[in-house]
C-alpha cells in the first residue's frame, strides 16, 4: 500500500480534492483535518464532496 503526504492548507485546497475522496482513492480523517483548518467539520465534508458556497452578491453587483 502506498501513502502520500498531502498537505491541505485551505478549504479551497479540499474541494481540489473532491474527486479523489469521493471515488475512494484517497481517505482523510475529516475531524482531525477540519480542527487543524480551524472549520467545522461539516463544511469541509460539503468541500470534499464537491459543494462549494454559493456567491453572495453585493450591492456592487446590482
Amino acid at each position: 500500500m502506498n501513502t502520500a503526504v498531502i498537505k491541505i492548507n485551505n478549504l479551497d485546497q479540499a474541494f481540489m480534492l473532491s474527486r479523489a475522496y469521493k471515488e475512494g482513492e484517497i481517505k482523510l480523517n475529516v475531524s482531525k483535518l477540519a480542527r487543524e483548518l480551524s472549520c467545522c467539520r461539516k463544511t469541509l465534508s460539503r468541500r470534499l464532496n464537491g459543494i462549494t458556497p454559493k456567491k453572495q452578491e453585493t450591492e456592487k453587483d446590482i
